[in-house]
Protein backbone atom coordinates (compact mmCIF):
# COMPACT_ATOMS: atom_id res chain seq x y z
CA UNK A 1 0.00 0.00 0.00
CA UNK A 2 1.25 3.29 -0.78
CA UNK A 3 1.66 6.36 1.36
CA UNK A 4 1.18 9.29 -0.46
CA UNK A 5 1.65 13.01 0.55
CA UNK A 6 -0.27 15.22 -2.14
CA UNK A 7 1.35 18.70 -3.07
CA UNK A 8 -1.23 20.80 -4.42
CA UNK A 9 -1.52 24.66 -3.63
CA UNK A 10 -5.69 24.70 -4.68
CA UNK A 11 -7.57 23.96 -1.75
CA UNK A 12 -10.44 21.84 -3.93
CA UNK A 13 -8.13 20.57 -5.84
CA UNK A 14 -6.03 18.96 -2.72
CA UNK A 15 -9.30 17.71 -1.27
CA UNK A 16 -10.66 16.17 -4.13
CA UNK A 17 -7.24 14.46 -5.00
CA UNK A 18 -7.17 13.35 -1.09
CA UNK A 19 -10.72 12.44 -1.07
CA UNK A 20 -10.31 10.54 -4.61
CA UNK A 21 -6.59 8.57 -3.12
CA UNK A 22 -8.06 8.03 0.45
CA UNK A 23 -11.38 6.01 -1.56
CA UNK A 24 -8.72 3.73 -2.75
CA UNK A 25 -8.24 0.57 -0.25
CA UNK A 26 -4.84 0.59 -2.03
CA UNK A 27 -3.63 4.10 -0.85
CA UNK A 28 -3.11 5.90 2.48
CA UNK A 29 -2.96 9.30 2.21
CA UNK A 30 -0.23 10.40 4.52
CA UNK A 31 0.03 14.21 4.43
CA UNK A 32 -1.15 17.04 2.50
CA UNK A 33 1.11 20.55 1.23
CA UNK A 34 0.08 23.97 0.16
CA UNK A 35 3.62 25.72 -0.06
CA UNK A 36 7.02 24.80 -0.70
CA UNK A 37 7.75 24.53 3.09
CA UNK A 38 4.74 22.67 4.03
CA UNK A 39 5.64 20.29 1.49
CA UNK A 40 9.07 19.62 2.40
CA UNK A 41 7.98 19.58 6.13
CA UNK A 42 5.34 16.83 5.20
CA UNK A 43 7.57 14.91 3.03
CA UNK A 44 10.15 14.84 5.91
CA UNK A 45 7.78 14.02 8.41
CA UNK A 46 5.93 11.11 6.60
CA UNK A 47 9.07 9.60 4.62
CA UNK A 48 5.51 8.61 1.87
CA UNK A 49 6.37 5.99 -0.95
CA UNK A 50 4.61 8.62 -3.14
CA UNK A 51 4.30 12.56 -3.83
CA UNK A 52 1.49 13.87 -5.85
CA UNK A 53 3.35 17.35 -6.72
CA UNK A 54 2.31 20.36 -8.24
CA UNK A 55 5.13 22.54 -10.25
CA UNK A 56 3.13 25.59 -9.17
CA UNK A 57 2.95 26.42 -5.38
CA UNK A 58 1.25 28.93 -3.41
CA UNK A 59 4.56 29.78 -2.05
CA UNK A 60 7.51 28.73 -3.60
CA UNK A 61 7.72 25.90 -6.20
CA UNK A 62 7.45 21.94 -6.93
CA UNK A 63 10.84 22.33 -8.31
CA UNK A 64 11.91 23.59 -4.73
CA UNK A 65 10.34 20.95 -3.44
CA UNK A 66 12.19 18.03 -5.11
CA UNK A 67 15.24 19.78 -4.97
CA UNK A 68 14.83 20.08 -1.45
CA UNK A 69 13.82 16.85 -0.44
CA UNK A 70 16.57 15.37 -2.94
CA UNK A 71 19.08 17.44 -1.33
CA UNK A 72 17.68 15.93 2.13
CA UNK A 73 17.88 12.23 0.90
CA UNK A 74 14.05 11.47 0.75
CA UNK A 75 13.39 8.26 -1.91
CA UNK A 76 10.05 8.90 -2.70
CA UNK A 77 8.87 8.59 -6.51
CA UNK A 78 7.72 12.07 -7.53
CA UNK A 79 4.42 12.32 -9.52
CA UNK A 80 4.17 15.45 -10.86
CA UNK A 81 0.88 16.28 -11.52
CA UNK A 82 0.91 20.39 -13.19
CA UNK A 83 -1.20 22.76 -15.40
CA UNK A 84 2.34 23.64 -16.33
CA UNK A 85 2.52 20.53 -19.03
CA UNK A 86 5.34 22.52 -21.06
CA UNK A 87 8.18 20.73 -22.80
CA UNK A 88 10.99 23.08 -20.89
CA UNK A 89 8.93 21.61 -17.12
CA UNK A 90 8.57 18.05 -18.72
CA UNK A 91 12.35 18.20 -19.30
CA UNK A 92 13.37 19.24 -15.93
CA UNK A 93 11.47 17.03 -14.65
CA UNK A 94 13.13 14.17 -16.51
CA UNK A 95 16.27 14.92 -15.45
CA UNK A 96 15.91 15.83 -11.83
CA UNK A 97 14.31 12.21 -11.11
CA UNK A 98 10.41 12.66 -11.50
CA UNK A 99 9.13 8.85 -11.66
CA UNK A 100 6.20 10.71 -14.04
CA UNK A 101 4.65 13.47 -15.27
CA UNK A 102 0.82 14.31 -15.98
CA UNK A 103 -1.05 17.39 -17.55
CA UNK A 104 -3.76 18.66 -14.96
CA UNK A 105 -6.16 19.44 -18.27
CA UNK A 106 -5.97 15.57 -19.65
CA UNK A 107 -4.44 13.32 -17.13
CA UNK A 108 -5.75 13.73 -13.52
CA UNK A 109 -7.24 10.08 -13.82
CA UNK A 110 -4.20 8.82 -15.48
CA UNK A 111 -2.27 9.98 -12.52
CA UNK A 112 -5.14 8.80 -9.91
CA UNK A 113 -4.72 5.20 -11.37
CA UNK A 114 -0.63 5.51 -11.53
CA UNK A 115 -0.93 6.06 -7.75
CA UNK A 116 -3.08 3.17 -6.96
CA UNK A 117 -0.97 0.53 -8.58
CA UNK A 118 2.33 2.03 -7.30
CA UNK A 119 4.18 -0.61 -5.82
CA UNK A 120 7.75 0.43 -3.81
CA UNK A 121 9.41 -2.01 -5.81
CA UNK A 122 8.30 -0.25 -9.26
CA UNK A 123 11.01 0.64 -11.34
CA UNK A 124 11.22 4.60 -11.93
Amino acid sequence: MPRVVIVEDFPALQRLYALRLGSMPSVEVCGTARTEDEAVAAITAHRPDVVLLDLALAEGSGQGVLTRCRADGATSAFLVLTNLALPDYRAWCEANGVTDFFDKSTDVERAMDRVARWRSASPR
